[in-house]
């Protein structure tokens, strides 16, 4: 279901319907790690040597790479997590889920992620969830009626809503 690159190119990860993520050499295939998530992984997305996947089961989990770190359970959701996002100026982490809510997660050391905020306010499952590539703390969600949403992160408040057709054009 979710197949990334980490930064340098170098390593591939994937999420798979048999519950596991796995990491590749890029180059040569070499497996690298597998784990067992306990459930189907939806999505994925790299945070330096780290994997943060999301779950048909709504749990959000850090993995190390290398295993020099502790794997651990973030804050999760009630329902299966479509979309995960990382910015790394920020360090915040945001999360959608068919439970119609956002989790903004701010990643300030590998051990103690910190819940910053649960954005409310779709009225139907949240598919995505991405972070403006020029300002940070800008939040971007999409739900399957159609709405998306531009989000402060850090304040946790909703700056804009726009509708779209079931076509995906404006209305």
């Amino acid at each position: 279901y979710s197949i990334k690159f980490n930064g340098s190119g170098e390593l591939i990860c994937t999420g798979s319907g048999d519950w596991s993520i796995t990491v590749w050499e890029a180059t040569t295939g070499r497996l690298v790690r597998r784990v067992n998530c306990g459930s189907v992984v939806m999505a994925t997305c790299w945070v330096q040597k780290r994997i943060i996947s999301g779950s048909h089961d709504g749990r959000i989990q850090q993995w190390s790479v290398d295993q020099a770190e502790a794997d651990l359970d973030l804050k999760g959701h009630n329902d299966r997590v479509w979309s995960i996002a990382f910015q790394p100026s920020s360090k915040l982490l945001s999360s959608g889920s068919e439970d119609k809510n956002v989790i903004v997660q701010k990643l300030d050391s590998p051990s103690s992620p910190a819940p910053l905020h649960t954005l409310t306010g779709h009225k139907s499952s949240v598919e995505e969830v991405k972070f403006s590539p020029s300002e940070a703390h800008i939040l971007a969600t999409w739900d399957t009626s159609g709405e998306v949403r531009l989000w402060d992160a850090l304040a946790g408040n909703c700056l804009h809503l726009f509708q779209c057709d079931k076509d995906g054009m404006e209305s």
